[in-house]
């Protein structure tokens, strides 16, 4: 039985993992900063585990969560880049490492049809085309039809050129997660009730263990648990999630802002953190917005005693009230 994350959640009204944070600007031989695209470059070609780029050596300016509109090319230059500067910080941060995730809503919104055919259209690191056996177009349509996951994880490995090969296997979004066995990490995807099958266009000799090893830490990035409630639509349910599964936590705007002295409490069977879920990923709207109502009501109602009262003070009758 795989490893499992229990996680019970209490709703609040604004639906909010203690951070540590850490970051030392990285200068070059000339004293001068390393612009952000050259450390997102660089980022690009390393391989990190659960999605996270370690941060001890970026630069502060180099930041992420941005929005994916507006964005130009040129800007980014390749569009694993412009995936990290738009992914999602983690809440739940190690000292000197950041996490990141990617909502499908996010991930729609910063691979667009346009961007997909651009990227397959650019020339390699090696300055030749990639060599598809269809047009970029044909192929964007294709990765937008159920591979936008896939292809999300292709691009953080830079591994584009695979995308063909995994099209061709039949692969689909909902084929994710791919299971991870033996020395060499050979990816498996289950077919309902068959036997696990090989990822074969994973398995050759262009990809190592640990690409391998990282997609499977990627394809939860891309793919973070949607947080559900019971059929009462008040309840939060309490689920078990695989030990890699990437829960939708981010920073609380108390974390960020350094206001909160302490986000987690540790106790003898299990720890209690202060977490902002991410909107896309849990389906507590029609509950959140009715507690808030709530609140509001009850500050109204506040605000309106101490009115009536001095109202009363002035000898108006009970009965105008």
């Amino acid at each position: 039985m795989p490893p499992v994350q229990n996680v019970a959640i209490v709703a609040s009204a604004k639906p909010t993992i203690m951070v540590s944070e850490h970051s030392t600007e990285l200068l070059e031989a000339t004293g001068q900063p390393i612009p952000a695209d050259t450390i997102l470059e660089e980022i690009s070609n390393r391989e990190y585990a659960t999605g996270s780029v370690a941060l001890s050596n970026v630069p502060e300016h180099v930041t992420y969560g941005q929005d994916p509109e507006g964005q130009q090319r040129s800007d980014y230059k390749r569009l694993g880049n412009l995936l990290r500067r738009c992914g999602i910080e983690h809440a739940d941060c190690e000292l000197g490492n950041i996490k990141l995730f990617w909502p499908i809503t996010l991930l729609q919104r910063i691979l667009t049809p346009e961007r997909i055919v651009e990227e397959l259209d650019a020339p390699t690191q090696t300055g030749l085309p990639f060599d598809f056996d269809i047009t970029p177009v044909a192929l964007a349509n294709q990765i937008l039809d159920g591979r936008i996951k896939i292809f999300a994880v292709l691009l953080l490995l830079d591994q584009v050129q695979c995308i063909e090969r995994a099209l061709k296997e039949g692969l689909l979004d909902t084929h994710l997660p791919f299971e991870p066995r033996g020395d060499y990490i050979q990816l498996f995807r289950t077919c309902g009730s068959e036997p696990l099958q090989l990822v074969r266009c994973f398995s050759g000799h262009d990809w190592k263990p640990a690409e391998r090893d990282n997609f499977c830490n990627y394809q939860q990035a891309v793919d973070p648990r949607i947080l559900e409630l019971e059929g009462d639509g008040r309840t939060p349910k309490h689920e078990e999630f695989h030990s890699k599964a990437v829960l939708p936590f981010m920073k609380t705007d108390a974390a960020k802002q350094g206001l909160r002295k302490k986000e987690r409490e540790y106790g003898g069977f299990g720890v209690v953190s202060v977490v902002k879920v991410h909107p896309a990923c849990h389906r507590f709207h029609d509950l959140l917005q009715s507690v808030s109502k709530s609140r509001r009501s009850s500050q109204d109602i506040g605000a309106l005693t101490p009115n009536l009262r001095s109202r009363r003070g002035m000898g108006l009758p009970s009965s105008f009230f």
